[in-house]
């Protein structure tokens, strides 16, 4: 698995509301950035949700309280 980057920013983001959050890789430049959400009672799982330098979370419910995280490849292959 790549080098993972963990926001060190706490958001506070209320219901209906946006966020986009950009992520550049310590292994920087590379061709794709994947994005993960652990969910705040995190029990060893984490799903991807995106890939893209920039992820947005549009209309925010409670649901998408998470720790989210990002990690840098080269097409297709862990950096």
């Amino acid at each position: 698995m790549g080098a993972m980057m963990n926001l060190s920013e706490e958001f506070t983001v209320y219901t209906n509301q946006n966020l986009t959050l950009s992520c550049q890789p310590r292994d920087s430049p590379k061709k794709l950035v994947y994005w993960y959400k652990s969910p705040r009672n995190y029990k060893g799982r984490e799903v991807h949700l995106y890939t893209g330098p920039n992820f947005t979370i549009t209309k925010a419910t409670m649901n998408d309280t998470a720790f989210y995280s990002c990690s840098g490849a080269e097409w297709g292959f862990w950096a």
